[in-house]
């Protein structure tokens, strides 16, 4: 596996085990997330018969096949504009001019060469509202043996019921360089932090109303991880966080000038108010709880 993203491959790794029981991710980000890269991640370790921690085995049938084999369907908009429709999702009673399996009648058998079936979607944005009703329906009653793997760069546009039945995932864009931040940071653990603290960030501006608390409460988490890996006081660990999140804003969103003037206020208030505080009142700015 590519060691860009530590946190995406351990996730990866918890889901090829009997016992993750997860059957549905959605993967989203933005135009430049490597999403594809990970779907195909997933759905090799999904189709592998003995995938190891470091990846597929890459020796068995599966592995071995185009795409993961048989046992694989990997389904992309078509038509212009493109498009989901619902006769890749479910057999209909009219003639269709795409050639592919429907999802249902795919997932209706039990697989041939891997432990599992898996259905991979691209795009799901692009689903009508009868090929996501029809989806609906797999995704709440599940073969066993079932798999599925959603992508998005619009997850807006993806319904409340087809999000609460999948795992969703946030795929970072990879930094553009070691400039990015304002700090150097050698050692592997360092680097899985700010990996971390990216996501985090990348969470918190898209969060909806009210999501302000659990911002506050993994950003304090992240601080004291920080203090530990780096050993460095609480103070400095928090002035880390703070000019760490505004490299960050800087860089993903520049046009967002209240969320650097909160920077800079935090930064003026440091030496008198509690960093809990701090920590509230920078999660309010960087969440919905705050937008007009």
């Amino acid at each position: 596996m590519s060691a860009s993203d530590p946190r995406l491959e351990r996730l990866i790794d918890r889901l090829v085990q009997p016992e993750s029981g997860v059957h549905a991710v959605l993967l989203y980000g933005s135009g430049q997330s490597p999403i594809r890269h990970w779907m195909m991640q997933l759905v090799s370790m999904w189709a592998c018969k003995q995938p190891t921690a470091t990846g597929p085995c890459g020796e068995c049938g599966p592995c071995r096949s185009e795409n993961g084999g048989v046992d694989v369907q990997i389904i992309e908009p078509t038509s212009n504009p493109p498009i989901i429709n619902l006769e890749m999702i479910t057999e209909v009673d009219r003639p269709v001019k795409w050639e592919g399996v429907p999802v249902r009648r795919f997932l209706r058998t039990p697989p041939m060469m891997s432990p599992r079936k898996i259905v991979a979607i691209t795009d799901f944005d692009r689903a009508n509202h009868r090929a996501s009703n029809a989806l609906l329906k797999t995704l709440e009653e599940p073969s066993p043996y079932a798999r599925l793997v959603l992508t998005t760069t619009r997850i807006s546009r993806i319904t409340r019921t087809i999000r609460s039945r999948c795992l969703c995932v946030g795929v970072p864009e990879p930094l553009i360089s070691t400039g990015f931040w304002s700090k150097t940071i050698e050692s592997e653990a360092g680097q899985e932090c700010l990996a971390e603290l990216d996501q985090i960030l990348r969470n918190a501006v898209d969060a909806p109303d009210g999501a302000a608390l659990r911002t506050g409460d993994q950003l304090r988490k992240w601080a004291l991880q920080w203090q530990k890996t780096m050993e460095v006081s609480d103070r400095a660990a928090l002035t880390d966080l703070l000019q760490f999140t505004g490299d960050w804003l800087s860089h993903t969103h520049p046009e967002r000038y209240n969320l650097r003037s909160a920077i800079q206020e935090s930064h003026r208030l440091m030496a008198s108010a509690h960093p809990t505080l701090l920590l509230d009142v920078l999660s309010m700015e960087l969440t919905g709880s705050s937008r007009s």
